[in-house]
């Protein structure tokens, strides 16, 4: 039996199961809800400490390192931009390693880790692979802390997963948090990427749901946003849900950091908090004087049922800042009706996008029927997954799901006329590309620091683009090298206007 036929069966089962409601916690492919917050069973102490120590032993004793079930799509590290000293003995031990996370007064002191295929492994209903793997790839219970998939080191929200473990170590800490006194001492934490050092104020602490049956879930995994006002709409929904009043402000402009764990207030709870990237030349120090317990953060239904009490008022960003209810925001744009308005029409074209990028990712003629057919399989099931999405993260995210099963599967030996028309194909989709770079930034003038920034985006996504094997991910690259640039030109034109108001 070939192995598509293998996979083909693995693939329908998989359908199978998604068109189950009993299996849908948030519609999502392949047991994907059991991986993306990094969960474990819940145990009593004693036996998750026994099977850690177990697992150290085992992994000491015969220093077992596994093997990677897939290779991932390509070498994480950028060339264009220069690694920051301290990682280059952790690079040479594992090219894997793409920054550190520090929480202070507590003992999160790790690297952090990146697997650039997991969303394949996802796909066939394997874990992540750092989730129960550690620093050195020997198999141990407590796993290692590890960026989503989702997240790129330029996404506008990194989200990074850690277990909860009975002996305080990996991600145990972020249950810290439920007490306000040590949020007062550890209000900032710190993320150090390979290219630079950073410190995060927190601007948000947060229990939700996984389970549908204990209320709508809310999906705080997402790594990039449609638009700004997406992004300030999702950091409106992320406050409303803090169980405190942080005294830190947002804009458009900013960039966050998402750290999740188990919580076992109830079956599959999660905690995660949300801390906000220190700007340049801002103190990093944080007032917590002025923080204060929120007298009703929105739950999940269940907690409700349970507890009693009555759900805030939940409108939109826009809405609640015009009512004066938002202090938080110190950016400069002016919001309405009209952002609200826009949000179903972006999410629509998202998702039409998103499939038609799904149903010309292959060519048909490359692929032996079998293959053809386990393609099919994915491309029709995420279809339907993706017109059900609510999001444009969760759009993002399984298309990457899907492409990364069209990867996988081998192509069959082509003539050379049909390797000259895909080759052409692929060259005009990178002329294409490069060139809707270009037009972002045509004829505009930048900060010194604005345009450091182009160039380093320009020079990063244009070698990743030219080495770009087929044209789904040269069009993947292309809509984040145009995201990253009219984040830039926005910020260009906010400053360009302030100074011509400074004059006037």
């Amino acid at each position: 039996m070939k192995w598509y036929h293998r996979l083909l069966t693995a693939g329908l089962a998989a359908v199978v199961l998604l068109l189950c409601p009993a299996c849908q916690k948030t519609q999502d492919p392949p047991q994907e809800s059991s991986q993306e917050e990094t969960s474990v069973e819940e145990e009593s102490s004693e036996e998750e400490s026994s099977r850690e120590e177990s697992s150290k032993q085992e992994s000491s004793k015969i220093s077992q390192v596994s093997k990677k079930p897939a290779e991932p799509s390509d070498q994480f590290v950028d060339s264009t931009r220069e690694v920051l000293s301290d990682f280059t003995s952790l690079l040479a031990q594992n090219p894997d390693t793409i920054g550190w996370v520090n929480i202070p007064n507590s003992i999160v002191d790790y690297p952090v880790m990146y697997y650039p295929n997991d969303a394949y492994l996802i796909t066939q209903g394997e874990d992540p692979y750092y989730l129960c793997r550690d620093f050195y790839h020997n198999n141990i219970l407590s796993g290692s802390i590890f960026l989503d998939y989702r997240s790129s080191l330029d996404s506008k929200n990194l989200i990074l997963h850690g277990h909860h473990m009975a002996n305080g170590s990996m991600f145990a800490t972020i249950i810290g948090y439920n007490s306000f006194d040590f949020y007062k001492m550890s209000p900032v934490v710190t993320f150090n990427s390979l290219y630079e050092k950073s410190k995060w104020k927190i601007i948000a602490v947060c229990k939700t749901n996984t389970l549908e049956s204990q209320g709508p879930y809310f999906d705080y995994m997402r790594g990039d946003f449609g638009s700004d006002y997406d992004f300030l709409n999702y950091i409106y929904q992320i406050r409303l849900r803090s169980i405190y009043d942080i005294p830190v402000t947002v804009n458009e402009q900013d960039t966050i950091i998402t750290m999740s764990t188990c919580a076992y207030d109830f079956e599959d709870f999660r905690m995660f908090i949300v801390a906000r990237k220190v700007r340049e030349g801002e103190d990093a120090a944080v007032n917590v004087a002025k923080a204060k317990a929120n007298p009703n953060p929105l739950y999940p239904d269940i907690w409700y049922y349970y507890y009693g009490g009555a759900k805030p008022e939940v409108t939109s960003f826009q809405d609640a800042l015009n009512k004066k209810k938002i202090t938080w925001y110190d950016g400069t744009k002016k919001w309405s009706q009209k952002d609200d308005d826009e949000l179903p029409k972006m999410l629509a074209k998202k998702k039409a996008d998103a499939i038609k990028k799904l149903q010309t990712a292959y060519e048909p003629l490359n692929y032996e029927d079998d293959a053809l057919n386990y393609i099919k399989v994915y491309v029709d099931a995420y279809e339907g997954f993706i017109n059900e999405c609510t999001n444009t993260g969760r759009v993002n995210a399984l298309t990457y799901q899907c492409l990364a099963v069209i990867r996988s599967v081998q192509t069959k030996q082509l003539t050379e006329q049909q390797i000259a028309v895909q080759k052409g194909a692929l060259t005009k989709a990178k002329q294409t590309a490069l060139a809707a770079m270009k037009k972002v930034t045509a004829g505009n003038t930048y900060r010194p620091n604005q345009q450091v920034k182009i160039d380093r985006l320009m020079k990063n996504y244009t070698e990743r683009i030219n080495a770009a094997e087929d044209k789904a991910t040269v069009e993947l690259l292309q809509e984040n090298a145009v995201r990253l640039l009219d984040e830039i030109q926005t910020d260009a034109e906010i400053t360009a206007k302030e100074n011509r108001n400074k004059k006037t």
